[in-house]
């Protein structure tokens, strides 16, 4: 039974053949076999539009779905590559300043100097610890930050830089994380899609078995 609905929906021979016999097994039971009323089949022309209206419906719904996914693709690969690049940043030498004195440079301003380039350069490779850490755990949020305690820290470009990636790593992770939930049940996604193709085949035979009853009206008219 499964294999028959699954050819039934990826074969698009197998879905024609679907509403034709769909509508052949329809014409004759309401149009050979039943004598109904003239309110049915105008009753009937709404029904066949709601049901293909929810059929419709129902794989807009997965098309949505199906963007999301590829979404979520672009979206891993953005974190993937910017995780990368902030970790091989905090690699570089930069950050990690090695001053040479001289003559010119009083002892008391060269040790101010090199104790900032230390204190940032420590800073960094903190940084650089716990943003392995998330490449390793499988890109995780990239928290828990060492703190960097000194004044117009939002001046020096290292900070300013590792902080730009930081957040901009974690917002991508946490439309990450939105877009797995939101596409996580596939079971219910494959029912649905399934759903929605039965529905418009249903809704064409109906469509087809009603224009084959004006057609006999038309013809026993004219006799």
């Amino acid at each position: 039974m499964y294999e028959i609905i699954r050819n039934l929906i990826i074969t698009p021979y197998i879905s024609l053949l679907a509403i034709i016999v769909t509508w052949g097994v329809l014409h004759i039971l309401l149009v050979k076999c039943f004598k109904l009323k003239d309110v049915f089949w105008a009753r009937l022309e709404y029904f066949w539009i709601i049901v293909g209206i929810l059929g419709l419906l129902s794989i807009v719904d997965e098309n949505r779905k199906q963007v999301q996914i590829n979404k979520l693709k672009i979206v891993n690969y953005r974190i993937e590559n910017e995780s990368e690049s902030l970790f091989n940043f905090t690699k570089n030498e930069i950050h990690c300043i090695k001053y040479i004195r001289s003559d010119w440079l009083p002892k008391e301003e060269f040790e101010k100097r090199q104790a900032h380039s230390d204190f940032i350069c420590n800073w960094v490779k903190e940084v650089s610890r716990i943003v392995e850490k998330s490449i390793k755990n499988g890109y995780i949020r990239i928290e828990k930050l060492p703190k960097l305690k000194f004044l117009d820290k939002e001046k020096e470009f290292s900070f300013k830089e590792i902080m730009r990636r930081v957040n901009l790593i974690n917002s991508n992770i946490g439309e990450r994380d939105v877009l797995r939930k939101d596409i996580g049940n596939t079971s219910w996604r494959d029912f649905k899609y399934t759903f929605g193709i039965l529905l418009l085949i249903l809704a064409f035979s109906i469509r087809l078995t009603l224009v084959s009853k004006k057609v006999n009206t038309l013809k026993k008219t004219k006799q």
